[in-house]
């Protein structure tokens, strides 16, 4: 008969140690093996120990350990792993939670695999208190997996599925990177080849530290599914319960991913896994404004940018467009500390308030096109410049408004209408002009491909007008549906006609 170490490491959770174990003694035929319980409890203060004392001070297979202290998960586990390990008694170890309930005999196929000599862990199938079943099974982090879970881009989830964290839910044993702490088999062999858990992770992370390391000395883990265990997602803490609204996570849950990423892959490697996750945030939080996302999450992704040094001096730096003298108009300068946030809110505002606006879409794409061109490193940009395409062609193929980066536009610049709105790239457009659909400002020549128009200030464009060249139409100007403007416009004047000509110029100054 094999030897089994029950380890429950108990904090503020007595009556559901005292259940957890119940349902042990209600469905172990303890036939496969020889069973002793260690329960711990990890100075819970609430009176937990004296409940856990009386419940099973007349039992001999139920050890009771008292903590001096709460050092976490891990140390707390330790102190019975690291006697299990020396008195070369036991065979297995069985890590369970407090907020476990046992459904089922352990099967059959939990000692199969356990007898396979390379396998240290074995894992069970977790559910709700429904028997919906919960992720048990997972991938090991990385730069890759950091990205998706912060981006939460459905299609990108797809297309890089085999990078994610989370493992699909499978009826059939499966070979995982890692598994629940909840309730899981090790094999003392392997914790005495790679030790226990390294106490400086306080809770979470750890058990990824731990199959991290017997990973590396070639150690399989499986999930197997025939064992049932209902799982009550984050009894002690609160922050584990996908069915909750988010919470904050608490500091010893970002000190112990930071620990594990730099342990795990170096600081360097850390670094770009960190900066990873921002990328993916920061897309979160922009597609959040843009779609009107409700979600807390993006609010609390603005405070980790905000005070994230590495892009708030992204944030700082300047783009100024170059400035032309020999027109009338001044080109305009855009700082990126407003081009974003403060010119799409005026942008929306422009537009009636409305953020469902094809115009105010490809106004916002523009800004943060041109706002990605600030961040000086090409590998903190490059994410921001694949989003920034798919958006672009989005508005283009979508909405029918070619509106490219390049264009120097100036502040509540209105798309009144949608369709067949071509701007080059090169053009210029004043403060509170109007552009409606059918409108073109591009090139005269072919072989000028970058002269474009510019536009001064209040210039209001008619349906189908079309501006070519390197013309400037100066401020206030109105343009008729369908005008063709080949040459320059003065300050004022109105403009009609397939074969444009200019129908009243300003009485020149006194």
């Amino acid at each position: 008969m094999k030897t089994l170490a029950v380890i429950i490491v108990n904090f503020r959770t007595a009556e559901m140690t005292k259940a957890s174990i119940a349902s042990l003694d209600a469905n172990l035929s303890r036939d496969v093996f020889d069973i002793r319980i260690f329960v711990v409890d990890n100075n819970s203060d609430d009176g937990s120990l004296e409940i856990l004392n009386r419940a099973f001070s007349t039992r001999d297979d139920v050890e009771v350990i008292p903590s001096t202290e709460n050092r976490g998960y891990g140390a707390g586990n330790n102190l019975v792993l690291n006697q299990v390990i020396a008195s070369q008694e036991y065979e297995f170890v069985w890590l369970l939670n407090p907020d476990t309930v046992l459904l089922n005999d352990i099967p059959g196929q939990i000692m199969e695999f356990l007898m396979r000599p390379m396998t240290a862990a074995v894992g069970a199938r977790l559910e709700d208190p429904d028997t919906t079943p919960q992720v048990s099974a997972f991938r090991f982090p990385s730069f890759v997996s950091e990205f998706l879970h912060s981006a939460r881009i459905g299609f990108l989830d797809r297309l890089f599925g085999r990078w994610r964290v989370v493992q699909p839910i499978s009826d059939i044993p499966t070979r995982v990177d890692w598994l629940a702490g909840a309730s899981v088999f090790l094999k003392v062999e392997a914790l005495r080849e790679v030790g226990v858990f390294d106490e400086d992770y306080f809770l979470y992370f750890e058990e990824v530290d731990l199959f991290k390391r017997m990973a590396a000395h070639g150690w399989e883990f499986w999930y197997v599914p025939s064992l049932r265990m209902i799982h009550h997602v984050g009894a002690s803490t609160g922050i584990s319960d996908y069915r909750r609204k988010p919470s904050e996570l608490p500091d010893y849950w970002y000190e112990s991913r930071s620990h594990y990423f730099k342990k795990q892959h170096g600081s360097v490697s850390a670094l770009g896994i960190d900066l990873s996750w921002l990328w993916g945030r920061w897309i979160y939080l922009f597609l959040s404004l843009l779609l009107r996302r409700k979600d807390s999450s993006a609010v609390k992704a603005s405070r980790i940018i905000r005070f994230t040094p590495l892009l708030r001096k992204a944030l700082s730096a300047n783009v100024h467009l170059e400035m032309n003298n020999e027109r009338e108009v001044t080109r305009f300068s855009i700082s990126t500390r407003q081009a974003l946030w403060s010119r799409v809110r005026q942008s929306w505002i422009a537009h009636g308030r409305k953020f469902s606006s094809p115009g105010f879409k490809a106004v916002a794409v523009h800004g943060f096109g041109q706002w990605r061109q600030s961040i000086r490193s090409r590998w903190l940009r490059a994410p921001f410049s694949v989003l920034y395409r798919i958006l672009y062609r989005r508005c283009c193929t979508k909405y029918g408004i070619e509106l490219p980066c390049g264009v120097s536009l100036g502040e509540r610049v209105i798309f009144e209408h949608q369709n067949y709105i071509v701007i080059h790239g090169d053009s210029v457009i004043g403060d509170d002009s109007i552009i409606r659909h059918g409108v073109t400002l591009g090139n005269r020549y072919l072989d000028l491909p970058n002269e474009a128009p510019t536009l001064g200030k209040r210039v209001n464009v008619g349906t189908g007008a079309v501006i070519l060249g390197k013309v400037t139409l100066g401020d206030d100007v109105q343009v008729g549906a369908n005008a063709v403007v080949l040459t320059d416009v003065s300050k004022g004047s109105t403009v009609v006609g397939a074969k444009s000509k200019i129908l009243e110029e300003p009485s020149p100054p006194r």
